[in-house]
């Protein structure tokens, strides 16, 4: 993650609906993903406004869930939209 996020305090977490902690770590490390892996049941994505995967939370420092975004998402976008956050 890039410094000037860590330096506002903000951090990543990938969030897996598979429950095969070995594939997701699998799945992780070809990518070069290299974060936490928590995971949840599907029914965590609909209520916070996804509606597939891949799909993204952005949370606040209270666990707030603040955004959230639906498919594939640049990582210049959400670098930006992290960063507006962390003001």
């Amino acid at each position: 993650m890039a410094p000037e996020l860590q330096r506002h305090g903000v951090g990543m977490l990938a969030l897996s609906v598979t429950p095969e902690p070995q594939a997701v770590r699998s799945a992780a490390a070809r990518l070069g993903l290299h974060l936490p892996v928590a995971y949840t049941a599907a029914e965590t994505l609909g209520p916070n406004g996804l509606r597939g995967v891949p799909s993204m939370l952005f949370v606040d420092a209270q666990g707030t869930v603040v955004d959230g975004r639906n498919g594939r998402q640049s990582a210049s976008s959400v670098y930006q939209r992290a960063l507006e956050l962390a003001r």
